[in-house]
């Protein structure tokens, strides 16, 4: 293979430096479907999916790889990948909230309930 077909490459025109460390440190044999799977999300963060189905791959190796798209969004997208932590934060605050008011309506209901059975005559 000359140098010229080498450099239009799948693995060699990767331009991520963290899949070129993966690649680095992984053997073609155990990690190469891993490998292909972050050079996939590589194209998408890049350029977007192309059609249904690679919304549907796309949104499929974001949550199986988590850890490996934030690592390609700080890289790639900075910003989109702060903001997107932000939102994330703000939308576990917000359910912590609603935990709260909820354990709290229940311990209230509970609170009521127990009154109502010793009203009742019912016993401690």
């Amino acid at each position: 293979m000359t140098n010229e077909a080498q450099k239009d490459g799948k693995y060699s025109s990767v331009k991520s430096q963290y899949i070129r460390d993966k690649i680095k440190e992984s053997s073609w044999s155990r990690d190469r479907k891993y490998v292909d799977d972050l050079i996939l999300l590589e194209r998408y963060i890049a350029e977007g999916p192309k059609g249904f189905a690679d919304a549907l791959h796309y949104s499929s190796i974001k949550q199986t790889y988590r850890k490996e798209y934030a690592e390609l969004m700080k890289e790639f997208k900075p910003e989109e990948f702060e903001r997107q932590l932000a939102k994330e934060k703000k939308s576990i605050e917000e359910s912590e909230r609603q935990s709260a008011l909820l354990r709290k309506e229940i311990e209230e209901r509970e609170r009521q309930l127990h009154n109502e059975w010793l009203e009742m005559g019912g016993r401690e």
